[in-house]
């Protein structure tokens, strides 16, 4: 007895989208969802900034700690846009978001300083009450981790943005 054959065309097998993703394409994308999440995260610190209460500790950490929480976000994006630029060779934007890392990254130096200055005034304010004291520490402890783990990705993200802007390889 012979088994039936079911007849296959190569052409059906075979059959695939035309260059998908081609011309850059994959690059394009990642530059837009880059620009989505640079937004959303400059939107969401335009909000933690406002009112602006300089001068006041307790809005200083505050704010400071919800701009730290949020670069995540914003560091995704700026990673999209870095993929856009080199895999495009826009070596202004490459130039761009590697000033952009390395003055985020002296930025985020400065809110440090600031918020630590804040501390010694925190922990008095909450010397009586152990669980704001805690949550006080608990805060700060995310805030100097994040602040360390991002400030160090933002200056080794700058130096290898720029270094790959100027032709150079970014390993």
């Amino acid at each position: 007895m012979t088994e039936p054959r079911v007849v296959v065309r190569q052409e059906a097998r075979k059959r695939k989208l035309a260059q998908p993703w081609g011309d850059g394409a994959a690059f394009r994308v990642a530059g837009w969802v880059g620009l989505v999440f640079v937004m959303a995260a400059l939107g969401d610190f335009a909000l933690a900034f406002y009112p602006l209460g300089l001068g006041s500790p307790e809005w200083e950490v505050g704010t400071i700690a919800s701009v730290v929480q949020g670069f995540p976000l914003l560091s995704l994006g700026l990673v999209g846009l870095w993929i856009c630029g080199g895999g495009l060779g826009d070596r202004r934007l490459l130039v761009t978001v590697g000033v952009v890392f390395l003055a985020i990254a002296a930025v985020l130096l400065v809110m440090m300083v600031l918020m630590l200055t804040d501390v010694p005034i925190a922990l008095q304010a909450t010397r009586e009450d152990e669980a704001a004291r805690f949550g006080i520490l608990k805060l700060l402890a995310k805030t100097v981790y994040l602040a360390l783990v991002f400030g160090a990705l933002y200056v080794v993200a700058g130096v290898l943005a720029l270094r790959q802007a100027r032709g150079g390889t970014a390993r």
